[in-house]
Protein backbone atom coordinates (compact mmCIF):
# COMPACT_ATOMS: atom_id res chain seq x y z
CA UNK A 1 0.00 0.00 0.00
CA UNK A 2 1.68 3.37 -1.09
CA UNK A 3 1.53 5.80 1.45
CA UNK A 4 0.87 9.73 0.63
CA UNK A 5 4.27 11.08 1.98
CA UNK A 6 6.55 10.41 4.76
CA UNK A 7 5.45 8.91 8.55
CA UNK A 8 7.53 10.37 11.76
CA UNK A 9 9.60 7.05 13.08
CA UNK A 10 9.62 6.19 16.34
CA UNK A 11 11.91 8.96 17.94
CA UNK A 12 10.77 11.97 16.37
CA UNK A 13 9.10 14.54 18.38
CA UNK A 14 5.42 15.52 17.46
CA UNK A 15 3.65 18.31 19.27
CA UNK A 16 0.35 19.14 19.42
CA UNK A 17 -0.89 15.65 18.52
CA UNK A 18 -4.43 14.73 17.70
CA UNK A 19 -5.12 18.67 19.16
CA UNK A 20 -5.42 17.70 22.71
CA UNK A 21 -3.39 20.42 23.83
CA UNK A 22 -1.96 23.87 22.46
CA UNK A 23 1.87 24.29 21.01
CA UNK A 24 1.88 27.86 22.32
CA UNK A 25 2.52 27.68 26.54
CA UNK A 26 0.61 30.63 26.89
CA UNK A 27 -2.42 29.36 26.16
CA UNK A 28 -1.81 26.47 28.53
CA UNK A 29 -1.28 28.76 31.08
CA UNK A 30 -4.13 30.89 30.34
CA UNK A 31 -6.37 27.90 30.71
CA UNK A 32 -4.86 26.35 33.75
CA UNK A 33 -5.27 29.64 35.40
CA UNK A 34 -8.63 30.06 34.77
CA UNK A 35 -9.20 26.48 35.68
CA UNK A 36 -7.55 27.03 39.19
CA UNK A 37 -9.76 30.64 39.85
CA UNK A 38 -13.21 28.41 38.42
CA UNK A 39 -12.29 26.05 41.45
CA UNK A 40 -11.72 28.48 44.21
CA UNK A 41 -14.72 29.95 43.38
CA UNK A 42 -16.34 26.98 43.39
CA UNK A 43 -15.11 25.84 46.91
CA UNK A 44 -16.13 29.15 48.09
CA UNK A 45 -19.40 29.48 46.51
CA UNK A 46 -20.42 25.84 47.79
CA UNK A 47 -18.56 26.89 51.28
CA UNK A 48 -16.54 23.28 50.78
CA UNK A 49 -13.65 22.39 53.07
CA UNK A 50 -10.35 22.07 51.06
CA UNK A 51 -10.16 18.97 53.19
CA UNK A 52 -13.25 17.13 51.53
CA UNK A 53 -12.49 15.10 49.06
CA UNK A 54 -14.81 12.99 46.79
CA UNK A 55 -14.18 8.87 47.13
CA UNK A 56 -11.85 8.49 44.03
CA UNK A 57 -9.74 11.42 44.64
CA UNK A 58 -9.93 10.36 48.26
CA UNK A 59 -8.58 7.14 47.51
CA UNK A 60 -5.47 8.44 45.54
CA UNK A 61 -4.89 10.94 48.28
CA UNK A 62 -4.86 7.52 50.78
CA UNK A 63 -2.66 5.96 48.43
CA UNK A 64 0.51 8.44 47.83
CA UNK A 65 0.85 8.68 51.28
CA UNK A 66 0.45 5.12 52.17
CA UNK A 67 4.28 4.78 51.05
CA UNK A 68 7.22 7.05 51.38
CA UNK A 69 7.94 6.47 47.84
CA UNK A 70 4.72 7.73 46.33
CA UNK A 71 4.75 10.23 48.56
CA UNK A 72 8.28 11.53 47.86
CA UNK A 73 7.58 10.97 44.47
CA UNK A 74 4.16 13.05 44.56
CA UNK A 75 6.11 15.80 46.17
CA UNK A 76 8.67 15.63 43.82
CA UNK A 77 7.18 16.19 40.09
CA UNK A 78 6.02 19.82 41.53
CA UNK A 79 9.45 20.78 43.04
CA UNK A 80 11.06 19.38 39.96
CA UNK A 81 9.24 21.83 37.68
CA UNK A 82 11.76 24.41 36.92
CA UNK A 83 11.69 27.34 38.61
CA UNK A 84 11.70 29.84 35.53
CA UNK A 85 9.16 31.11 33.47
CA UNK A 86 6.52 30.24 32.31
CA UNK A 87 6.39 27.14 34.16
CA UNK A 88 6.96 28.87 37.69
CA UNK A 89 3.99 31.44 37.25
CA UNK A 90 0.90 32.31 35.35
CA UNK A 91 0.55 35.37 33.30
CA UNK A 92 0.15 37.83 35.95
CA UNK A 93 2.29 36.22 38.64
CA UNK A 94 0.79 33.63 40.21
CA UNK A 95 2.28 30.46 40.86
CA UNK A 96 -0.23 28.18 39.64
CA UNK A 97 -0.62 24.20 41.14
CA UNK A 98 2.00 23.92 44.36
CA UNK A 99 1.27 20.65 45.42
CA UNK A 100 0.14 17.38 45.24
CA UNK A 101 -3.09 18.59 47.38
CA UNK A 102 -3.58 21.23 45.16
CA UNK A 103 -3.45 18.96 42.16
CA UNK A 104 -6.33 16.61 43.93
CA UNK A 105 -8.59 19.69 44.37
CA UNK A 106 -8.27 20.16 40.75
CA UNK A 107 -8.99 16.27 39.88
CA UNK A 108 -11.97 16.58 41.88
CA UNK A 109 -13.64 19.57 40.72
CA UNK A 110 -13.09 18.25 37.16
CA UNK A 111 -14.26 15.00 37.96
CA UNK A 112 -17.62 16.20 39.60
CA UNK A 113 -18.23 19.15 37.39
CA UNK A 114 -15.73 20.14 34.78
CA UNK A 115 -17.31 19.28 31.09
CA UNK A 116 -14.77 20.40 27.78
CA UNK A 117 -15.78 23.20 25.98
CA UNK A 118 -15.40 24.77 22.63
CA UNK A 119 -12.78 27.13 22.18
CA UNK A 120 -12.05 28.86 18.61
CA UNK A 121 -8.50 30.44 19.68
CA UNK A 122 -7.36 27.06 22.00
CA UNK A 123 -8.99 25.31 18.53
CA UNK A 124 -6.38 26.88 16.64
CA UNK A 125 -3.20 26.57 18.44
CA UNK A 126 -3.88 22.90 19.19
CA UNK A 127 -7.39 22.47 21.38
CA UNK A 128 -7.35 21.85 24.89
CA UNK A 129 -10.00 19.22 25.10
CA UNK A 130 -8.74 16.98 28.62
CA UNK A 131 -8.44 19.07 31.31
CA UNK A 132 -6.68 16.28 33.67
CA UNK A 133 -4.00 16.97 30.52
CA UNK A 134 -3.67 20.37 31.43
CA UNK A 135 -3.52 19.57 34.94
CA UNK A 136 -0.59 17.84 34.78
CA UNK A 137 1.61 18.91 31.75
CA UNK A 138 4.28 20.21 33.82
CA UNK A 139 4.15 18.00 36.79
CA UNK A 140 4.00 14.91 34.57
CA UNK A 141 7.43 16.28 32.29
CA UNK A 142 9.60 15.40 35.36
CA UNK A 143 11.63 12.72 36.27
CA UNK A 144 9.62 11.97 39.82
CA UNK A 145 6.71 12.77 37.24
CA UNK A 146 7.52 9.52 35.01
CA UNK A 147 8.24 7.37 38.07
CA UNK A 148 5.01 8.43 40.00
CA UNK A 149 2.68 7.92 36.77
CA UNK A 150 4.06 4.42 35.50
CA UNK A 151 3.05 2.68 39.14
CA UNK A 152 0.39 0.25 38.18
CA UNK A 153 -1.95 1.34 42.03
CA UNK A 154 -1.23 5.07 40.58
CA UNK A 155 -3.05 4.17 37.49
CA UNK A 156 -5.65 1.97 38.78
CA UNK A 157 -6.45 5.16 41.07
CA UNK A 158 -6.79 7.59 37.80
CA UNK A 159 -8.84 5.05 36.06
CA UNK A 160 -11.50 5.11 38.82
CA UNK A 161 -11.74 8.98 38.38
CA UNK A 162 -11.71 8.98 34.93
CA UNK A 163 -14.51 6.48 34.60
CA UNK A 164 -16.26 8.38 37.23
CA UNK A 165 -15.66 11.54 35.64
CA UNK A 166 -17.26 10.08 32.52
CA UNK A 167 -19.91 8.64 34.03
CA UNK A 168 -20.96 11.42 36.31
CA UNK A 169 -20.11 13.67 33.96
CA UNK A 170 -19.37 13.40 30.47
CA UNK A 171 -22.19 10.79 29.45
CA UNK A 172 -25.40 12.50 32.12
CA UNK A 173 -27.11 16.06 31.82
CA UNK A 174 -24.73 17.64 33.85
CA UNK A 175 -22.30 17.89 30.56
CA UNK A 176 -25.22 18.90 28.06
CA UNK A 177 -24.36 22.62 28.60
CA UNK A 178 -21.74 22.91 25.96
CA UNK A 179 -23.43 21.24 23.38
CA UNK A 180 -25.25 24.38 22.25
CA UNK A 181 -24.60 26.65 19.44
CA UNK A 182 -23.43 29.58 21.61
CA UNK A 183 -19.74 30.99 21.21
CA UNK A 184 -18.25 27.80 23.37
CA UNK A 185 -20.53 25.62 22.53
CA UNK A 186 -19.89 22.59 20.04
CA UNK A 187 -22.43 23.29 17.55
CA UNK A 188 -21.23 26.60 17.43
CA UNK A 189 -20.06 27.68 13.52
CA UNK A 190 -16.59 28.05 14.68
CA UNK A 191 -16.57 24.30 15.85
CA UNK A 192 -19.24 23.09 13.21
CA UNK A 193 -17.01 24.27 10.21
CA UNK A 194 -13.62 22.59 11.98
CA UNK A 195 -15.82 19.19 12.48
CA UNK A 196 -17.24 19.38 8.43
CA UNK A 197 -13.35 20.21 7.00
CA UNK A 198 -11.55 17.12 9.49
CA UNK A 199 -14.34 15.50 8.43
CA UNK A 200 -15.39 15.81 4.96
CA UNK A 201 -13.26 13.62 2.02
CA UNK A 202 -11.48 15.76 -0.66
CA UNK A 203 -14.15 17.12 -2.58
CA UNK A 204 -17.19 16.98 -0.58
CA UNK A 205 -18.76 19.69 1.29
CA UNK A 206 -21.02 18.27 3.45
CA UNK A 207 -22.95 20.39 6.41
CA UNK A 208 -22.48 18.45 9.76
CA UNK A 209 -26.29 18.12 9.38
CA UNK A 210 -26.13 16.05 6.06
CA UNK A 211 -23.10 13.86 7.52
CA UNK A 212 -24.48 13.00 11.23
CA UNK A 213 -27.59 11.52 12.81
CA UNK A 214 -28.66 14.95 14.42
CA UNK A 215 -31.64 16.87 15.41
CA UNK A 216 -31.40 20.66 14.72
CA UNK A 217 -35.24 21.52 14.48
CA UNK A 218 -36.93 18.97 16.79
CA UNK A 219 -34.13 20.54 19.59
CA UNK A 220 -32.45 23.82 18.58
CA UNK A 221 -30.69 23.94 21.68
CA UNK A 222 -29.11 21.16 21.73
CA UNK A 223 -29.72 19.01 18.33
CA UNK A 224 -30.89 16.04 20.42
CA UNK A 225 -27.73 15.00 21.64
CA UNK A 226 -27.76 13.89 25.38
CA UNK A 227 -24.70 14.27 26.63
CA UNK A 228 -21.00 15.96 25.69
CA UNK A 229 -20.42 12.17 25.37
CA UNK A 230 -23.41 11.28 23.17
CA UNK A 231 -22.24 14.47 21.00
CA UNK A 232 -18.43 13.04 20.82
CA UNK A 233 -19.63 9.27 19.97
CA UNK A 234 -22.28 11.12 17.38
CA UNK A 235 -23.27 8.51 14.43
CA UNK A 236 -23.15 9.06 10.98
CA UNK A 237 -26.50 9.50 9.07
CA UNK A 238 -25.91 6.38 6.23
CA UNK A 239 -21.89 4.84 7.13
CA UNK A 240 -21.69 3.35 3.97
CA UNK A 241 -22.62 6.38 2.06
CA UNK A 242 -20.27 8.89 3.92
CA UNK A 243 -17.36 6.05 4.58
CA UNK A 244 -17.43 3.04 1.45
CA UNK A 245 -14.78 0.62 1.92
CA UNK A 246 -12.01 0.85 0.00
CA UNK A 247 -10.64 -1.38 -2.61
CA UNK A 248 -13.10 -4.30 -1.29
CA UNK A 249 -12.35 -7.74 -2.44
CA UNK A 250 -8.21 -6.72 -2.10
CA UNK A 251 -6.99 -8.39 1.03
CA UNK A 252 -3.71 -6.37 0.07
CA UNK A 253 -5.32 -2.88 0.76
CA UNK A 254 -5.83 -2.34 4.91
CA UNK A 255 -8.68 0.19 5.79
CA UNK A 256 -8.57 1.92 8.60
CA UNK A 257 -10.93 1.27 11.57
CA UNK A 258 -11.37 4.90 12.18
CA UNK A 259 -10.81 8.50 11.37
CA UNK A 260 -7.10 8.53 12.26
CA UNK A 261 -4.20 10.43 10.83
CA UNK A 262 -1.15 8.56 10.49
CA UNK A 263 1.92 9.23 13.53
CA UNK A 264 4.04 6.85 13.53
CA UNK A 265 5.29 3.14 11.27
CA UNK A 266 7.28 0.77 11.86
CA UNK A 267 8.65 -2.20 10.00
CA UNK A 268 9.74 -5.87 11.39
CA UNK A 269 8.61 -5.11 15.02
CA UNK A 270 10.26 -7.91 17.33
CA UNK A 271 8.54 -9.75 20.14
CA UNK A 272 10.45 -7.64 22.81
CA UNK A 273 11.75 -4.95 20.44
CA UNK A 274 11.06 -1.15 21.49
CA UNK A 275 8.48 0.99 19.84
CA UNK A 276 6.60 3.81 20.52
CA UNK A 277 2.74 3.54 21.74
CA UNK A 278 1.21 6.74 22.75
CA UNK A 279 4.85 8.06 24.04
CA UNK A 280 6.01 4.85 25.98
CA UNK A 281 7.96 2.22 24.53
CA UNK A 282 6.40 -0.73 24.55
CA UNK A 283 7.35 -4.57 22.88
CA UNK A 284 4.74 -6.31 21.06
CA UNK A 285 4.58 -8.89 23.74
CA UNK A 286 3.68 -6.60 26.12
CA UNK A 287 1.10 -4.92 23.65
CA UNK A 288 -0.42 -7.89 23.14
CA UNK A 289 -1.01 -8.49 26.91
CA UNK A 290 1.55 -11.85 26.51
CA UNK A 291 -0.84 -13.54 24.43
CA UNK A 292 -0.29 -16.70 23.14
CA UNK A 293 -0.52 -15.28 19.70
CA UNK A 294 2.07 -12.46 19.85
CA UNK A 295 4.93 -14.32 18.43
CA UNK A 296 2.46 -14.33 14.91
CA UNK A 297 2.71 -10.39 14.89
CA UNK A 298 6.71 -10.95 15.18
CA UNK A 299 8.60 -9.15 11.66
CA UNK A 300 5.34 -7.51 11.57
CA UNK A 301 4.54 -3.94 10.64
CA UNK A 302 3.22 -1.29 13.49
CA UNK A 303 1.35 1.36 12.22
CA UNK A 304 0.24 3.92 15.02
CA UNK A 305 -2.18 7.06 14.32
CA UNK A 306 -3.91 10.02 16.32
CA UNK A 307 -7.69 10.60 16.51
CA UNK A 308 -8.26 14.37 17.13
CA UNK A 309 -11.09 15.75 18.89
CA UNK A 310 -13.08 16.94 16.19
CA UNK A 311 -12.75 13.81 14.31
CA UNK A 312 -15.62 11.12 14.23
CA UNK A 313 -15.01 8.65 16.97
CA UNK A 314 -16.54 5.53 16.37
CA UNK A 315 -14.98 1.99 15.63
CA UNK A 316 -15.51 0.30 12.51
CA UNK A 317 -13.68 -2.72 11.50
CA UNK A 318 -14.30 -4.07 7.36
CA UNK A 319 -12.28 -6.86 8.10
CA UNK A 320 -12.63 -10.70 7.13
CA UNK A 321 -12.41 -13.68 9.20
CA UNK A 322 -13.91 -13.98 12.40
CA UNK A 323 -12.55 -12.21 16.00
CA UNK A 324 -11.66 -14.97 18.35
CA UNK A 325 -10.68 -12.87 21.18
CA UNK A 326 -10.79 -9.47 22.54
CA UNK A 327 -9.19 -7.78 25.42
CA UNK A 328 -9.08 -4.54 27.15
CA UNK A 329 -5.21 -3.85 28.33
CA UNK A 330 -4.70 -1.09 30.94
CA UNK A 331 -1.92 1.21 30.24
CA UNK A 332 -1.04 4.30 31.31
CA UNK A 333 -2.71 7.56 31.43
CA UNK A 334 -0.22 10.07 32.12
CA UNK A 335 3.51 9.01 31.52
CA UNK A 336 5.80 11.17 29.86
CA UNK A 337 9.00 9.32 28.85
CA UNK A 338 11.75 11.55 30.05
CA UNK A 339 13.15 12.41 26.38
CA UNK A 340 9.89 14.23 26.07
CA UNK A 341 10.47 15.91 29.62
CA UNK A 342 12.06 18.59 31.08
CA UNK A 343 15.42 16.72 30.38
CA UNK A 344 14.48 17.43 26.78
CA UNK A 345 16.37 20.46 24.90
CA UNK A 346 12.91 21.28 23.47
CA UNK A 347 11.13 20.92 26.96
CA UNK A 348 8.26 18.57 27.49
CA UNK A 349 5.82 17.74 24.90
CA UNK A 350 2.17 18.91 25.60
CA UNK A 351 0.84 16.30 23.27
CA UNK A 352 2.14 13.38 24.92
CA UNK A 353 0.20 12.39 28.02
CA UNK A 354 -1.70 9.38 26.92
CA UNK A 355 -5.97 9.88 26.42
CA UNK A 356 -8.48 8.05 27.56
Amino acid sequence: MALPGPLPGPQQKSHGVGGWLPQNPKLLISSLRDLVVEVNNHKRDASISPLFLSEPVQQLKELIESTAELRMLASGMFDEVPDRAPYNEDPIGNKQIKSYHEMLEMFDFVMNNKAPSWKKLEYDAGLIGFPFNAILDWPMATASGYAFFLKPEVNSKLKHILNTWKSEVLMTEKSQHVITTSQDGWLSQDSLMSIENDTNLLGQELTFQQIFQCDPLGDPKHWGFKSWDDFFVRKFKNIDQIRPVAFPGQPEWIANSCESKPFAFQTNAQEYDSFWLKGQAYSVSEMLHGHRFAEQFVGGTVYQASLSTTSYHRWNSPVSGKVIHTEVVDGTYFSEPTTKGFTSSEGPDPASPNRV
